[in-house]
């Protein structure tokens, strides 16, 4: 899992799951260059726990390399599975270990997703969406988004201005329910990995995002690569979302500038990754 300015949420996800139980479990936590010296704070919390290794980047990695950081050193100690998680999670399932055995026994997966229910926004975050985005969709994206970036003060009127005589709603999120045997782009806040698929791929996220639209590269990069994604809803998680985002950004306005850079950067990347495979 990744931390970024969130100390005692990580710290809390660190208890959850241990209290799973695991056989044998390894924590690896890649502390992202946290400003507020959280990963210290962890570093020096988890220093006598065998348990759990805490990595210090020196720079903010983003969520696609830091992660990868991650799964790299979990790689080494040659498990079952990797979970590669966000730190805002919490696990309910809770023979968790056997569940996964028993999906995988089931499903031969390479990446599971499991039922994740968002708590912020009261709804099941997987499947994200019934296809992944066509390149038209992306470029269209794409050029929402520069807008939105290269007109930044329409931003700054409507958070610092409209925001002090009108409350902006967010927009209301639908659980979608489809068929269990196709595979859709699932929720990056929570992978399952199995030995066959790691034994095969050095890295896990394709690392030219910072962050944003990372599920959806995975979702293409899998099926390209005749991998198998499954979505297994009789595993579940908890997901209280956007933790380190909002600790880090208290200005809506500087939220909003930072999402939209990131999803355009992102989009870019997405775009290209597509038409290189098409050269």
């Amino acid at each position: 899992m990744i931390n970024f300015n969130a100390v005692d949420t990580t710290i809390t996800c660190v208890k959850n799951i241990k209290g799973l139980k695991i056989q044998e479990e390894k924590i690896i936590i890649v502390d992202n260059a946290s400003p507020n010296s959280s990963g210290e704070k962890l570093k020096e919390t988890y220093k006598n726990d065998e348990e759990v290794k805490v990595v210090l980047n020196d720079t903010n990695l983003g969520f696609a390399k830091a992660n990868n950081i991650g799964y790299e050193i979990s790689k080494k100690y040659k498990p079952q599975f990797i979970v590669i998680m966000n730190n805002d999670m919490k696990i309910k399932t809770a023979n968790f270990e056997d569940a996964l055995k028993s999906s995988f026994e089931k499903n031969n997966f390479d990446v599971l997703g499991p039922d994740v229910y968002s708590v912020k926004y009261n709804y099941h975050q997987n499947p994200q969406r019934k296809s992944n985005y066509s390149l038209k969709e992306l470029k269209r994206m794409r050029t929402e988004y520069w807008l939105k970036v290269h007109l930044k003060f329409i931003f700054w009127i409507k958070w610092h201005v409209i925001a002090r005589y009108f409350k902006f709603k967010e927009d209301e999120k639908k659980s979608l329910t489809l068929p269990e045997d196709t595979t859709y782009p699932l929720h990056g806040s929570f992978y399952v990995i199995s030995r066959k698929f790691y034994e095969s791929e050095n890295t896990f996220f394709y690392p030219n995002t910072f962050m944003y639209m990372e599920s959806y590269i995975l979702h293409y990069q899998l099926l390209k690569g005749n991998k198998k994604m499954v979505y297994d809803p009789s595993i579940k998680v908890d997901h209280y979302e956007d933790v380190s985002t909002d600790t880090t950004f208290k200005d809506r306005y500087k939220k909003a500038i930072f999402t939209n850079k990131c999803m355009l950067d992102s989009c870019e990347a997405y775009i290209n990754l597509i038409t290189e495979g098409k050269n």
